[in-house]
């Protein structure tokens, strides 16, 4: 596997944290969000386990594990949808919410 890390593409206010191999799994992408008086990161990836930007607060959009494997690099509030939080709170909640892909 390729090193942790990611490239940040600018679009004013919000950056698109892009992960190694364009943010294919397990990687994933995140955004950066900067306000004027506070910053948001969605979906912490892998990506930014060893160089997380600073941010007053998180927001999982859904609990995978490509999109929360960040999420120790951040001691601020977190935000997730309520059918979700038992798989950020449980490894075992997390695993059993994973479905297999149709082939």
């Amino acid at each position: 596997m390729p090193a942790t890390g990611y490239t940040a593409v600018e679009y004013g206010g919000v950056s698109v944290l892009v992960g190694p191999r364009q943010g294919a799994y397990p990687y994933g992408n995140s955004l950066l969000v900067r306000g004027t008086s506070a910053s948001l990161v969605v979906d912490p990836s892998l990506s930014l386990v060893e160089a997380a930007p600073p941010a007053d607060l998180v927001l999982v959009s859904h609990a995978h594990e490509d999109h929360i494997a960040g999420l120790g690099s951040y001691g601020v509030p977190v935000h997730i949808h309520r059918g979700d939080l038992d798989a950020l709170r449980s490894r075992a909640a997390l695993v059993a919410g994973v479905r297999p892909s149709a082939r």
